[in-house]
């Protein structure tokens, strides 16, 4: 019988293989030798004992590893969610007069989506910051200058403006001292109001 084992070959086997891997050849190393007996494997082992051992301490190694890694990635991400929503409240006082306005025309629609140009960075900003999210990848236009997608507001922002009256509150007269502006009028009515031309 003739036993070829490339180390490169373990190293790239999926967790639940390594596991049995582990488990298995950690059996046969550590069992009482009248068991073994019993299982036939004592000539096995006396002959391939080295490498058993090779996979075992190998196995063990890579899944301790790679235990350690999602441990630290869950405490981590635990950590980063942690943060995001403890600081979700700052990070919306923050936004432009105008991103709120966006946000706004959103909050205010029944299911929270609304048509807005995909070529305003404003748009692009508050959707690379998670406050809005495409609702699709697809949609048909005819002019990609003026394009408009329909967006969703984050199910996190709507929580925010739902359980904090004073942060609605300062959106609301945040968008209500903006657009009493001419200009800032107009341009809320060609992004957040004005329909889409189709065809």
């Amino acid at each position: 019988m003739k036993l070829d084992l490339n180390i490169t070959d373990i190293l790239n086997l999926p967790v639940k293989i390594m596991s049995a891997l582990a488990l298995a050849s950690g059996l046969m190393l550590l069992l009482p030798s009248k068991f073994l007996a019993k299982l036939h494997l004592t000539s096995f082992i006396n002959k391939y004992g080295f490498i058993i051992g090779l996979v075992f301490v190998v196995s063990l190694a890579i899944l301790i590893v790679t235990l350690l890694i999602q441990t630290f990635n869950f405490v981590s991400n635990k950590r980063k969610m942690k943060w995001f929503y403890k600081t979700a409240e700052k990070r919306l006082r923050k936004l432009s007069p105008y991103e709120i306005c966006i946000v706004l025309s959103l909050f205010e629609n029944e299911n929270y989506t609304n048509l807005l140009p995909i070529n305003d960075g404003a748009v692009k900003k508050i959707e690379n910051e998670i406050i809005i999210g495409k609702v699709t990848t697809q949609y048909m236009v005819s002019n990609l200058n003026t394009a408009k997608f329909p967006y969703l507001l984050q199910p996190w922002v709507v929580n925010e403006l739902k359980e904090k009256p004073d942060l609605l509150t300062f959106f609301e007269s945040t968008a209500k001292e903006f657009i009493e502006n001419e200009n800032n009028k107009q341009l809320v009515y060609d992004s957040l109001i004005r329909p889409p031309d189709y065809f």
